[in-house]
């Protein structure tokens, strides 16, 4: 199941007569026993991550049926390939820049490929060498990845733009973009759960489909806009629902709409975190 990180080393104190909860390898997760449909999990530390590179880890990422479900690792700016079994592998090349890496993975018949970005380059892997830096259009930067219909789409920093990669191909086409429409806000983040492109921006939530037209590839889905953005790096996927935390300090559970699924406590401790950061 994915899980949400709230906060290392943070507090919790919610209302009620509930004890102070240190939130250190703590996740939010769905738990239907509970009167609130959610809970607060305690998860060990991961010791093999302690001997990948030089550190620190700044990125995983793992796919079922790609590379075999292979966990991928940015550590330092190194990027590492492990089967779980032999030692982890470092693969030829850097990862550019020294933002927080975003990786995201497509595979077709005969062709495999995993993307990653961290606000900088984009680069790709397919399996054979080491990375590589896909062509993109001049001054254009990504800030998230995700994958929707075998193509790869990945939103423009600081922009309502997202541009998309055609299935089997690494280069981004000048004129393979469409625009967030409801409000003219910047993107926060963007992620793909079912047949829908979930588009998340500083003051509204949108969602587009996949129309297998190869010349308009996503189209905006008709009411299904929303009057409320996210803050950043809030958006996980919990199995096949998307959970994020609203510029209200709010947390919501999207599929089809929002959902609150946090509770004051829960909240006030957000706005505490918020005001911290």
């Amino acid at each position: 199941m994915a899980q949400i990180p709230l906060g290392i080393g943070a507090y919790s104190r919610p209302y009620g007569k509930m004890p102070e909860i240190r939130m250190e390898n703590r996740f939010f997760e769905q738990n239907p026993t509970s009167a609130e449909n959610v809970a607060l999990l305690s998860r060990p530390g991961t010791k093999l991550l302690l001997e990948v590179g030089d550190g620190p880890i700044r990125a995983l990422y793992t796919q079922k049926g790609v590379f075999d479900g292979d966990l991928f690792i940015v550590s330092g700016q190194e990027f590492y390939r492990y089967n779980g079994v032999d030692a982890p592998l470092l693969i030829a090349g850097t990862v550019a820049g020294n933002g927080y890496p975003v990786m995201t993975s497509v595979s077709i018949p005969e062709w495999q490929a995993i993307f990653i970005t961290d606000g900088e380059t984009l680069q790709y892997y397919t399996g054979v060498g080491g990375l590589n830096t896909s062509v993109v259009p001049e001054g254009v930067v990504f800030s998230d990845l995700t994958t929707l219909a075998s193509y790869v789409i990945g939103s423009q920093a600081n922009s309502h733009k997202f541009y998309w990669i055609h299935p089997g191909e690494t280069e981004v086409g000048a004129l393979d973009f469409s625009s967030a429409e409801s409000e003219p806000d910047d993107i926060v983040g963007i992620m793909a759960v079912g047949d829908h492109l979930w588009i998340f921006g500083q003051s509204s939530t949108e969602s587009w489909y996949a129309t297998g037209d190869a010349d308009q590839p996503f189209l905006r889905s008709q009411g299904r806009s929303f009057s409320q953005g996210i803050l950043p790096n809030t958006l996980a996927r919990v199995q096949d629902a998307i959970v994020v935390v609203g510029q209200d300090r709010v947390a919501y559970r999207i599929a089809g709409g929002p959902e609150r699924i946090s509770h004051h406590g829960i909240e006030e401790m957000l706005r505490r975190w918020q005001d911290l950061g």
